[in-house]
């Protein structure tokens, strides 16, 4: 017998990743949520941007900022959204980060694999 689990399954992904991070200048992130489950995602959840020094997402990691996506719902089956916004970093010394892109931070939204809500992007 074959188990099938009908359900969301939100995805991250992003078409220009930003290169780069000037301390004190605004730095536009843009992404989309796919989702490639087999059903519509109803419940809210948010997105959410960190910054990192690995490609983990974990307790380590400096919150940049949490966006709704509420007015995206519900997002059917196959659909998808886009976002774009603007930060400004501050208090960050030179070096390699990764941006970290998570889709249903909080794990509100049920899905069918919860491991593919992260985007981690290299930047300096």
């Amino acid at each position: 017998i074959q188990v099938v689990l009908d359900a969301v399954d939100l995805q991250v992904t992003v078409d220009t990743p930003p290169t780069e991070i000037r301390v004190g200048e605004v730095t536009t992130i843009s992404w989309d949520v796919n989702n490639v489950g087999s059903q519509a995602a109803t419940i809210p959840w948010f997105d959410s941007i960190y910054l990192s020094t690995n490609a983990i997402f974990d307790s380590g990691d400096r919150f940049v900022r949490s966006l709704p996506a509420s007015s995206f719902l519900p997002l059917s089956a196959g659909g998808s959204y886009s976002r774009s916004e603007g930060v400004i970093f501050q208090d960050i010394s030179a070096g390699n980060y990764f941006l970290l892109i998570v889709a249903d931070v909080g794990s509100t939204q049920p899905e069918t694999n919860e491991n593919n809500n992260v985007l981690a992007l290299p930047v300096q």
